[in-house]
C-alpha cells in the first residue's frame, strides 16, 4: 500500500488500476468460462512445460508435451491460444529446441545433479519476470521496483521448482499452479457475480 501511495503521489501510476485494465482488457474478447480456461489450465500448462519440465531428470512424456507447446506456438489461432508476448514464444522454443536437442536419444537427465540449482534459480527468476508484463505499460521512472511486485511469483516459482525436483514430475506444481490462478479466478467471478446481482 505504501509504495502504491508513493507511486501515485510521485509518478501518478496506480499499479492496482493497471492490474484491473489489463484484468479487464484480457476478459472482453472471452467468456468466462474461456478466460477461466486459459487463466487456470492453459497458462499453468504452458507455464510449468516451460520452466519446470527443464528440472525433470527423466520424463517419457516429454516429446508428446514438447510436441502439445509447439503446435500451440505455430497453429496457436486453431486452438485461440494466445501466447502473451513474442518473446514468451521465443523463450518457448529456445527452452524447448535445447531440450529436444540435449535430451534425444539419450538416457541420462539433461544436466548433471550439481548443475540443477543454477538452472532451478534461472528458470524461477525468468518464471517470476515474465509476470512483469501484468503491470503494462511498463514505467522506465520505477522499473526498480518490478521485482517487488513479482515476489510472488517468485517464491510461488521456487515452491513449484522444488516439487518438480522433489517429484520429477511437472504433476504437483502443475496442480499448485492450477489451485493458485483458480483460487484467484474464482474470488475475481464471485466478486462479479455479486456485483451484478446488487
Amino acid at each position: 500500500m505504501a509504495v502504491e501511495s508513493f507511486l501515485q503521489s510521485k509518478y501518478g501510476i496506480s499499479v492496482y488500476e493497471n492490474l484491473r485494465r489489463n484484468g479487464n482488457e484480457f476478459r472482453t474478447n472471452r467468456s468466462r468460462a474461456g478466460t477461466f480456461f486459459l487463466t487456470c489450465l492453459i497458462a499453468p500448462f504452458i507455464e510449468e512445460c516451460t520452466f519446470r519440465l527443464p528440472l525433470l531428470t527423466k520424463s517419457h512424456l516429454l516429446k508428446w508435451i514438447i510436441f502439445v507447446v509447439f503446435i500451440q506456438y505455430f497453429v496457436y489461432d486453431i486452438f485461440q491460444i494466445d501466447a502473451y508476448l513474442w518473446w514468451y514464444r521465443a523463450v518457448l522454443i529456445i527452452l524447448f529446441g535445447g531440450i529436444i536437442i540435449f535430451n534425444s536419444n539419450s538416457t541420462k537427465p539433461i544436466l548433471i545433479r550439481r548443475k540443477y540449482n543454477h538452472l532451478c534459480w534461472m528458470l524461477t527468476i525468468s518464471f517470476a519476470l515474465l509476470h512483469v508484463v501484468n503491470f503494462y505499460p511498463l514505467n522506465g521512472a520505477i522499473f526498480y521496483l518490478y521485482p517487488l511486485y513479482v515476489l510472488p511469483q517468485f517464491v510461488h516459482g521456487a515452491v513449484q521448482s522444488y516439487l518438480a525436483i522433489k517429484y520429477n514430475s511437472i504433476l504437483w506444481p502443475l496442480l499448485l499452479h492450477v489451485g493458485i490462478n483458480s483460487t484467484a479466478e474464482l474470488s475475481r467471478l464471485i466478486t462479479d457475480s455479486i456485483k451484478s446481482i446488487g
